[in-house]
């Protein structure tokens, strides 16, 4: 314990886990490259992700702060705990060449194998192998981006962030790694980290949603139209207004969801820090076939394999809410078969949800 990491991140001991997250994204902004001229500011960035992920970790800064009050009374024998192991490591080094395979450089094959399983969605696989590969060794930066996405999928900006200034120092000249780390710094720095709802105008945007599909199930219970495909058995008894219902609710969802700050930027979902087609977003293309089909799809591969994206989820459950009630407002009309909403609705609402998401999203960046 050289290093007083309280000190270093410029909290006291006594300080509260939020006070020692808000420091730490304060030191990171400060000596980031690109903001820090200081030639000393890379190895301090190091020191601060250092003391954070320790001091982050309850058992983990439980046991630092049993160190440091005995620190004092051990400070002697320690010194001279520390000049024996190096007598000892001096004695023994020629015989200890085999263990320089421990830091050894991740094979090719490893990383492909890592970006594979990542793309494909296997987060649990693709976790435990990062974990490995960063074992071996801590300055490859792949295995540290793959590990942001995949708790920045989960909602743990905190992680994902720490994640990402990782893979930033191991390759500072990658503009994706940099990018999707300041998006997440100066979103939690302003209190705007996606995942919640804290202000009067995310509240406003709930309430336009809910207010629109009340709108819509009013207007599918009530009217009264021709169905426009009457040769077609599975939607014989769909109208235009139903369909326009159905998607206008589906658009509703996507730009509230994304206004609310309920889901992340479309971008970072979208596409992976790989520069791939993220998992989450196949969905979209077996929507089209069937939306049922594709969210049982999503549910198996989430529990077996942990890859849920907050995102997706809340775009998915909003979707099932939006066609369960529009299915039991056709129920009331004498114009729509409930059934058929419930089976086929799903896919004109969750494009609308996916298009809404993705325009509004743009607009922010306007």
């Amino acid at each position: 314990m050289a290093q007083d990491f309280y000190e270093l991140l410029g909290v006291r001991q006594t300080s509260s886990q939020a006070e020692i997250r808000s420091a730490y994204r304060k030191m990171v902004l400060k000596h980031h490259p690109d903001h820090s001229r200081d030639p000393g500011s890379p190895e301090i960035l190091r020191s601060i992700v250092e003391a954070y992920e320790l001091l982050s970790d309850r058992e983990k800064r439980k046991n630092y702060d049993a160190g440091l009050a005995l620190a004092g009374e051990r400070r002697e024998a320690r010194a001279k705990d520390e000049k024996t192991k190096q007598a000892r490591a001096a004695a023994t080094q020629p015989r200890q060449k085999p263990t320089a395979t421990a830091v050894r450089e991740p094979k090719i094959d490893d990383l492909a194998r890592l970006a594979n399983l990542f793309n494909k969605g296997r987060f649990d696989e693709a976790e435990r192998l990062a974990n490995v590969l960063l074992a071996r060794n801590r300055r490859e930066a792949i295995p540290y981006v793959v590990l942001g996405d995949i708790a920045r999928a989960r909602g743990d900006a905190g992680e994902a962030v720490n994640m990402y200034a990782r893979a930033v120092q191991a390759d500072p000249r990658n503009a994706v790694y940099q990018k999707r780390y300041e998006e997440l710094v100066n979103a939690s720095a302003g209190g705007d980290a996606p995942g919640q709802v804290s202000s009067p105008a995310q509240w406003s945007a709930l309430f336009a949603l809910v207010s629109v599909c009340v709108c819509a199930c009013a207007y599918i219970s009530l009217s009264k139209e021709s169905p426009i495909l009457p040769g077609i058995g599975l939607i014989s008894s769909w109208t235009l207004g139903l369909m326009v219902m159905l998607f206008l609710s589906g658009v509703t969802a996507g730009v509230s969801l994304s206004i609310g700050g309920l889901v992340d930027r479309f971008n970072s979902v979208s596409t992976t820090s790989l520069g791939k087609i993220s998992p989450a977003m196949a969905l979209g293309t077996i929507a089209i076939v069937n939306f049922w089909a594709a969210a049982a799809i999503y549910a198996m591969l989430g529990v077996s394999q942990k890859s849920f994206n907050f995102s997706i989820t809340r775009l998915v459950v909003a979707v099932m809410a939006i066609v369960g009630l529009s299915a039991l407002s056709a129920e009331y009309s004498s114009s729509h078969d409930g059934l058929q909403v419930l089976l086929w609705g799903g896919n004109l609402s969750y494009i609308g949800a996916m298009c809404g998401w993705m325009v509004s999203d743009s607009l922010k960046n306007a």
